[in-house]
């Protein structure tokens, strides 16, 4: 029987994360992973995906885990709206797209997410790894959030967008205007971008 420290070992290289497959494959079995639970080594997060407890992960505990349940989900919106300091509003949820085709895994509902569901044409421009504490994530760039938020007016409301605009255009040194004209063009709003744009200028 693999002892705890090995398994940790494991765990580690795997960022902290393991999913039931890859447990069995380890010869670690059904019972044992009980064991495991139940002596506070890992922690449940779904039927199939595993973490293990203790780990410092920078405060980012949740985020992490909802990265994990479905790996090919990308946070967008206001958390991506955080993370590039481009408002001041700290939302209660994270927000995170998926392909619209694609069903919401089981366990994202136990945490603070709101999913988005996307097309195609939207849900694949502009997705980046990013570097967040010690582990990286899925997050879309600058520029599409920029052009999520010109998309998502009437949801993030007038004020929030211009706030997102403002400090795009005058305080953000990171900003690539060309980019950000061909990604308003692909996903429609490219008008919209000038209208807002007049106003704020």
């Amino acid at each position: 029987m693999m002892n705890e420290r090995t398994l940790k070992t494991h765990f580690k290289k795997n960022d902290w994360y393991m999913s039931f497959t890859q447990l069995i494959a380890l010869g670690v079995n059904r019972n044992r992973i009980n064991q495991l639970i139940e002596k506070r080594f890992i922690f449940k997060i779904t039927n199939s995906l595993y973490r293990w407890m203790g780990v410092d992960l920078d405060g980012h505990d949740d985020l992490y885990d909802i990265a994990h349940i479905e790996p090919e989900g990308v946070f967008c919106l206001y958390t991506a709206m955080n993370f590039y300091h481009l408002t001041s509003f700290m939302p209660s949820y994270y927000y995170f797209a998926i392909p619209r085709k694609k069903w919401m895994r089981k366990g994202l509902q136990k945490y603070p997410v709101v999913i988005k569901k996307w097309d195609d044409k939207y849900f694949n421009l502009g997705i980046r790894s990013f570097k967040l504490g010690k582990y990286s994530i899925r997050m879309y760039n600058l520029e599409k959030t920029v052009c999520d938020c010109i998309r998502y007016r009437n949801e993030i409301g007038f004020n929030t967008l211009k706030e997102v605009l403002t400090t795009y255009l005058y305080s953000n040194t990171d900003k690539n205007s060309r980019k950000l004209t061909q990604y308003a063009k692909k996903m429609g709003v490219d008008q919209k971008l000038k209208e807002y744009s007049r106003l704020i200028i």
